[in-house]
């Protein structure tokens, strides 16, 4: 085993000696001329190319190129939103405050309408867009699209 170790270690040696050699060869020998004259009349002589750019010489990215995104114009504004329709005040609804309740439990309010009485307390609604925020003595505080609104005491 050891034999075929040492002849392995010969040849490589070997190998490396004529490798050696040969780029010595190569360094030393002259360049060829480029203005060689054509003795061929059906092959046309090659032309000098001028030097590569440095662009085409780089490597393909391996991972992609970075690209960066054009500046986008900015969007215009979108216009502004119509104002909400205007609703009618609470007391013109025909709702009317005939009394209030008020409990260890809580305040009560108790509105009447055309329609029908609703006994109401924080937090219920009169009717759509319309919620109970405060009872107090003054009467029956109201947040609509309006803003806050006094539902008070009928006469």
């Amino acid at each position: 085993m050891r034999y075929f170790a040492f002849l392995a270690s010969l040849l490589a040696l070997a190998g490396i000696g004529i490798a050696g050699f040969e780029v010595q060869h190569v360094l030393q020998s002259e360049p060829v001329a480029a203005n060689v004259s054509n003795s061929n009349p059906s092959r046309p002589a090659v032309e000098p190319q001028p030097p590569r750019s440095l662009e085409s010489q780089r490597w393909p990215a391996v991972f992609g190129e970075i690209v960066v995104p054009e500046p986008q114009p900015p969007e215009p504004p979108a216009p502004p939103a119509p104002p909400p329709p205007q609703s009618p005040p609470v007391d013109a609804l025909g709702y009317v405050l005939n009394g209030t309740v008020e409990l260890d439990s809580g305040v009560w309010a108790i509105v009447s309408h055309p329609a029908g009485e609703k006994v109401l307390t924080v937090g219920d609604q009169l009717e759509e867009g319309a919620t109970v925020v405060e009872i107090d003595a003054e009467g029956l505080w109201l947040e609509t699209a309006r803003g806050r609104e006094l539902l008070g005491f009928g006469e």
